[in-house]
């Protein structure tokens, strides 16, 4: 993969993506499903990878809708080859609590060793068709 490419992928947040952020949740997913399909162009070094369930850190930033960012932390996705997904760990919980909500939209966007994610409102995708990107919309569930 290219150090300038920069890849885009967009994820609908799921009851399982989230539930694990409500307090006194005793789920044991902490994390984002990201589906193979939607995702496997921006991950594919950590497919290229070794091993059942390999791998990789980003610098993530988290942000709002309007742009300000909420949070930075280092994040791992790791690819799960046994259910052929990806998954977005170690999220910094506390800040990004209020903008994780179950139908929402979540724009990610890789460049090199960095993750730059944006919740968009539920029923967003006409945002992204606007932005001539109608490839991700059609990868949505």
């Amino acid at each position: 993969m290219a150090a300038s490419r920069s890849y885009v992928g967009l994820k609908r947040l799921t009851r399982n993506d989230v539930s694990w952020l409500e307090s006194g949740s005793k789920s044991h997913q902490c994390a984002i499903n990201l589906p193979h399909g939607g995702f496997s162009e921006m991950f594919g070094d950590i497919l290229d990878a070794v091993g059942d369930k390999p791998r990789k850190g980003f610098d993530t930033h988290w942000y709002r809708q309007s742009g300000h960012e909420i949070a930075s932390a280092e994040c791992e996705v790791a690819f799960y080859r046994s259910k052929s997904e990806f998954r977005l760990m170690h999220i910094p919980r506390s800040k990004t609590r209020p903008v994780l909500k179950e139908g929402h939209l979540l724009a990610i966007r890789r460049s090199g060793g960095e993750l730059h994610i944006t919740p968009l409102p539920a029923n967003g995708e006409h945002l992204v068709r606007e932005l001539g990107r109608h490839d991700l919309v059609d990868r949505l569930p």
